[in-house]
């Protein structure tokens, strides 16, 4: 599940994804469209900074869905 919460337009966005908290957000896209009265199609994109290894090398995380009602 995606929960993204926004205060006003000058804050962060705080976003959770499986009940987790996505820290170090790069890119947080999220779309919704239907033609009908039914349940439409769900799409994300969540790109954020995590490090990763002993070395802890920064890299850029993507996690993409869709979902079609």
């Amino acid at each position: 599940m995606l929960v993204i919460e926004v205060k006003d337009l000058n804050s962060i966005p705080i976003v959770r994804h499986n009940g987790v908290a996505i820290n170090g957000m790069v890119v947080i896209e999220y779309l919704y469209g239907t033609k009908t009265h039914e349940v439409g199609k769900h799409e994300y994109t969540i790109e954020h900074m995590i490090k990763q290894g002993k070395d802890k090398v920064p890299l850029i995380r993507k996690l993409k869905e869709k979902i079609f009602g």
